[in-house]
């Protein structure tokens, strides 16, 4: 797998904005110690799409080993709900009015 300038800009774009979300999350003294852990639990389940996303790619590129491509594949199609759900978990702490 080649990356070009531009899969590259964008790569880095993603990791620095999910990085300072991390810092910013970590030093912001006025969010709640719950929110906080949540919110870096979707920064590392979202850094770890990025790595799913990329060997994923490489997998179906070489047309290799189509077993590990479909457990990358339904590692992210789990993910994906997990990061929503804990989501809404911030907004509606309580759950009790979820749609």
């Amino acid at each position: 797998m080649t990356a070009d300038i531009s899969t590259l800009a964008v790569l880095f774009s993603l990791l620095f904005l999910l990085l300072g979300l991390g810092f910013t999350v970590v030093i912001d003294p006025y969010i709640r110690k719950s929110h906080r852990r949540i919110m870096l639990i979707i920064v590392a389940l979202s850094l770890s799409l990025i790595g799913q996303n990329l060997g994923e790619n490489a997998l179906f590129v070489s047309h290799s080993n189509i077993a590990l491509k479909n457990i990358l594949s339904a590692y992210g199609y789990s993910v994906r709900p997990v990061i929503l759900i804990l989501f809404l978990h911030i907004i509606y702490p309580d759950g009790k009015k979820w749609p």
